[in-house]
C-alpha cells in the first residue's frame, strides 16, 4: 500500500513540475524567409538620394569607360596578347577592396547583373592587385544633363526616376543636374532605378549609365 501512495505523489510532482517549467526560448527569425519582415534602414531623403547616386554614378561610369589610372611599369599578359596595368586608386587597391568598394552602393546581385567585375576588363594579378585592360570608350556627345525625381518609398524598396536630356547636336556647355529651365529645347529619356535594403543599408539593384 505504501509503495502505491509513494508512486501516486512521484506523479503528482512530475506533472506539477512540467507545468511549472519555464515557457520555452522564442524562435529566431529566419531572416532567410521572405515572408519575415525584418526591419529596414532608414527611408533616404531627396537629397540623399542624389548623393547616393552621384557616387554610385561616378565608380560606374568609370567601370563603364575603363577610366582609371594606371602604372604603365607594371602589367600582366593573359591569352598571349592581352595587356592588363594595374590600376592606381586611392579608392581601392586590392582586387578584394574593389568588390567591398562597389558593394557599397551596388547589391551583390546588381554586380553580378550589370557584370560591373568584368573579367575580360578586370584581372587579378599574382599579387592580388587589380588590373585593367588597356581599352576604353569616350561619352555620348549628345549628353546634356539630367534631373532626379523625389524618391518614392514602399514596403521594401525605394524608387525614383532620373530623366536624361539630350541635343540634337554635340553639346558644349557643363553637363547640369537640375531641370532645365526650356526642357523642350531637349530630347529626353526617363530612367527608373531601385534601392534594396542589403546589409542595412539601401543599394542600388539596378543601374544605367546614360551617357
Amino acid at each position: 500500500m505504501k509503495k502505491k501512495v509513494f508512486a501516486i505523489f512521484a506523479c503528482m510532482l512530475l506533472v506539477l513540475s512540467v507545468g511549472c517549467s519555464k515557457d520555452p526560448a522564442p524562435e529566431t527569425p529566419d531572416t532567410d524567409n521572405p515572408a519575415v519582415e525584418t526591419e529596414l534602414p532608414k527611408s533616404l531623403t531627396a537629397e540623399e538620394t542624389k548623393q547616393l547616386y552621384t557616387d554610385a554614378m561616378e565608380i560606374y561610369a568609370d567601370i563603364s569607360m575603363a577610366n582609371f589610372d594606371v602604372d604603365t611599369e607594371k602589367s600582366i599578359i593573359q591569352d598571349e596578347n592581352k595587356y592588363y596595368y594595374k590600376i592606381e586608386d586611392e579608392r581601392f587597391e586590392s582586387y578584394d577592396d574593389f568588390y567591398r568598394y562597389l558593394n557599397q552602393y551596388f547589391t551583390k546581385d546588381c554586380i553580378e547583373k550589370e557584370n560591373l567585375i568584368d573579367e575580360w576588363l578586370f584581372a587579378e594579378g599574382k599579387d592580388g592587385y587589380l588590373y585593367l585592360l588597356a581599352a576604353g570608350r569616350g561619352t555620348d556627345l549628345f549628353y546634356a544633363g539630367y534631373s532626379m525625381g523625389e524618391p518614392v518609398m514602399t514596403e521594401d524598396s525605394i524608387t525614383v526616376e532620373v530623366t536624361a536630356y539630350y541635343t540634337d547636336e554635340p553639346y558644349e556647355g557643363e553637363a547640369f543636374t537640375e531641370a532645365p529651365e526650356e526642357p523642350i529645347d531637349f530630347e529626353t529619356e526617363v530612367y527608373p532605378f531601385k534601392l534594396v535594403p542589403e546589409d542595412g543599408t539601401w543599394k542600388f539593384d539596378n543601374f544605367k549609365l546614360f551617357y
